[in-house]
């Protein structure tokens, strides 16, 4: 049987893909908000904290390595649509983003948010 999401009940590990709460580590908006009338800022400080804690965590270098080309070369909103795609292309595991506070996010810091939802 194919594992899937289960959003609506007991979750089964043998059936259901599961993340670990001791393991998983939080990327927050906070890091763009400290730069919030500066979207450009706010990205780079977000791909920044996206980098760390994947090098950290995961001992994966790929965002560390491409963020700062990605953010030349598709400017700010895009970049983290880039940056999102490339890492899932290069990771042979599924990659799970999990979205916390948007209803705390401003309007101009949650158009960030949007935009990721949208495209995944």
């Amino acid at each position: 049987m194919e594992k899937f999401f289960n959003t609506a009940g007991p979750l089964n590990p043998a059936k259901h893909y599961a993340l670990d709460p001791l393991k998983r580590w939080d990327l927050s908006a906070e890091a763009a908000q400290v730069a919030c009338h500066d979207v450009t800022q706010a990205m780079e400080n977000l791909l920044g904290t996206l980098a760390l804690e994947a090098q950290d965590q995961l001992d994966d270098p790929w965002v560390e390595q491409n963020w700062q080309n990605m953010l030349q070369r598709y400017k700010s909103l895009n970049a983290f649509t880039a940056v999102l795609r490339g890492w899932c292309l290069h990771n042979p595991k599924p990659l799970v983003l999990l979205l916390d506070e948007k209803d705390s996010c401003a309007y101009h810091r949650s158009i960030v948010i949007r935009k990721i939802a949208c495209v995944f």
